[in-house]
């Protein structure tokens, strides 16, 4: 019995792969499996049980075959399948110029027919043909292991490596020669980001940024929490790539759990320390290792506030009638807010036409303010007046 398995055969001039059947009158056996065959000029496997008379028992599964001229298998000459072998199987024919395959009803049930996202199609690239994370092959495949398969892909990666974006209940093998695989990186810690302040009804977005021991960006989340019903019970909602979750405001914490494909899993918590702020963290359990990181939000509570509702009036104090040329003007600007806490409010007023700023002029409930920025809530910027309050 001759096995074939583990090869990657591309741009042939005819088959990209051929069985032949050489001893008239008796049969040759073949496995043929866990090979992805690409752009051949003929048949990606060629059954050639007619050459001398022969008789060919093959099994074949767990196959990649793409893109070649002729069939993605073709059969001529007597070829039967032996089940004592294995399966026609777990093979994935796609887009090859004469059909899936010529082999009549000997093609297996479980065998698919899909674009396998190939990471790469020129050569050269070090992830030529290699597949990718989103790809129909991963863990697609039949458990070849009793067949004598290799513990290593074509590249070397183990196999099988089981996905954790990708379920199959019958195996965790990847179709073709390349077992799509990750490898365990070791994390050290998360960084999380927000926009700023949060408020009521108003979408908020949170980074989460993973990092390896060597300060390399394993994977990064982006999610949106949108808070309802300020200072009550209420609702918090996380989205993040179009799952959901849901916090209750009723001081325990919301736990959501997002799947990175690659990655692992996180969980992220929101923690209700006060009325109007919540804490931010996230821990995981990472890969095989069963260590909890745990990474406080870097930048301090998120602020909840209702939306402001903020008034501005301006009102001219000196002098009572027409100051004249060359005369000064003193006015008053007062400004209220009837709704949520307002953070990082500024206040810009521009010079009317035909004056000019009085130098040293400004000042608020504190007292004086000085002209540059930086030093206290009022600056000059040349055209207009600003007062800038933080909360």
């Amino acid at each position: 019995m001759s096995r074939i398995f583990n090869n990657l055969s591309h741009d042939n001039y005819l088959d990209g792969l051929s069985c032949v059947g050489m001893n008239a009158g008796a049969a040759s056996r073949f496995r043929v499996f866990q090979n992805t065959i690409y752009n051949n000029g003929a048949n990606g496997i060629l059954l050639d049980g007619l050459t001398d008379d022969a008789v060919l028992l093959v099994a074949i599964f767990n196959n990649l075959i793409t893109h070649n001229t002729g069939y993605g298998v073709n059969a001529i000459g007597t070829v039967t399948y032996d089940p004592g072998l294995g399966e026609v199987n777990y093979n994935n024919s796609w887009n090859n110029t004469a059909g899936i395959h010529n082999i009549g009803g000997f093609w297996g049930t479980r065998n698919i027919s899909a674009d396998p996202d190939y990471k790469s199609t020129t050569l050269g690239d070090a992830d030529f043909l290699k597949i990718q994370t989103s790809s129909t092959c991963i863990d697609q495949g039949g458990d070849s292991s009793p067949y004598g398969t290799w513990p290593d892909d074509f590249w070397g990666d183990p196999r099988p490596y089981d996905h954790p974006a990708h379920d199959n209940p019958y195996s965790y093998y990847d179709i073709g020669c390349d077992e799509y695989y990750v490898p365990v990186q070791q994390l050290d810690r998360f960084v999380i980001s927000h926009d700023g302040y949060g408020f009521i009804g108003t979408p908020e977005k949170i980074t989460i940024t993973a990092y390896n021991t060597n300060n390399q960006i394993i994977f990064t989340n982006i999610g949106i929490i949108t808070v309802y019903v300020p200072n009550a019970i209420g609702i918090i909602s996380w989205s993040n790539g179009g799952n959901n979750g849901t916090y209750w405001d009723v001081g325990t914490y919301f736990i959501y759990e997002f799947d990175n494909l690659d990655n692992g899993v996180a969980t992220f918590y929101l923690t209700d320390t006060s009325e109007d702020t919540l804490d931010i963290e996230v821990s995981t359990s990472w890969g095989t290792n069963t260590t909890i990181i745990t990474d406080d939000d870097t930048e301090g509570p998120l602020y909840i506030a209702g939306i402001p509702d903020i008034a501005i009036t301006k009102t001219k104090l000196l002098p009572a009638g027409d100051p004249g040329p060359g005369g000064y003007i003193r006015y008053r600007i007062d400004y209220v807010n009837n709704g949520g806490t307002a953070y990082n409010v500024e206040i810009s007023d521009l010079m009317p036409n035909h004056t000019t700023y009085s130098s040293g002029s400004m000042d608020d409930l504190s007292g004086s303010l000085t002209d540059g920025s930086g030093d206290d809530a009022g600056y000059f910027t040349g055209i207009a007046y600003r007062l800038h309050y933080r909360q």
